[in-house]
């Protein structure tokens, strides 16, 4: 069972421009679900243009927090996987000033171009591939899902991907548009995070921590970025034994 939730316009991809978007909540998991779920508008286009315009505030508010926790409690941090990388932003910042082993994934194709012309010292470093169905050859240390779960289609599934792709007591820092923060609730469908229909879930951070723990994670820690907002929040999780 759901009810209606909201209707935002779609502007992606002309098609979507007029009715737009239908969201609707499930009454029993209360996740905002967007209409027609597994169609993904933002894959045909380059995503990644807005990122380019400005790496270093996409630095500051999405990669930078991560970085300063994992310093402040002395992660050991091994093999990396950013999941959904975009145009490798986090790989190429921390494989340059850190010196950490990172290697990024994206299903968009216009990303990874991007990513491979823009940081050719990271070319080796980017898949092109879709993360659910890539067979790694080894398991990972730590997973960074930065502004991907609100993308995907079945957040369960992906949820479980991470879990077997991580090494035993591997950590996850997951970022996403809480839903349930103050600023969304007052703006609603004008909430900037709700995007033009790329945004497929939306959650408050109760329901992201059923999911994490429903999956094999256990929440180790919740924060959110160097700007002191609620609009994001950052979870610290780690696989459970």
């Amino acid at each position: 069972p759901s009810s209606y939730e909201m209707n935002i316009p779609g502007n992606l991809v002309f098609r979507d421009v007029a009715p737009g978007f239908a969201y609707y909540r499930d009454d029993v998991t209360n996740i905002v679900w967007r209409e027609n779920r597994h169609y993904h508008p933002d894959q045909r286009i380059d995503c990644s243009i807005g990122y380019d315009n400005d790496k270093q505030a996409t630095w500051d508010s999405r990669f930078q927090p991560i970085v300063n926790y994992i310093s402040k409690k002395e992660l050991d941090v091994g093999k990396i996987l950013d999941v959904g990388c975009n145009m490798g932003i986090f790989v190429f910042g921390t494989t340059q000033n850190n010196k950490w082993d990172v290697t990024g994934i994206d299903i968009n194709k216009h990303a990874i171009t991007r990513a491979r012309n823009a940081h050719s010292d990271i070319t080796d470093k980017i898949i092109h591939s879709n993360f659910l169905r890539y067979k790694f050859d080894n398991k990972f240390n730590t997973l960074v899902c930065s502004d991907v779960i609100n993308h995907v289609s079945d957040p369960d599934l992906f949820l479980s991907k991470c879990n077997d792709t991580l090494d035993v007591d591997g950590n996850m820092f997951v970022s996403f548009y809480d839903f349930g923060s103050k600023y969304a609730d007052d703006k609603r469908q004008q909430w900037e995070y709700v995007g033009v229909g790329e945004i497929i879930t939306l959650f408050n951070e109760e329901v992201m921590k059923n999911m994490l723990s429903k999956n094999g994670f256990e929440i180790v820690d919740s924060y959110f970025d160097d700007h002191k907002t609620d609009e994001v929040k950052f979870l610290h999780c780690r696989k459970a034994n």
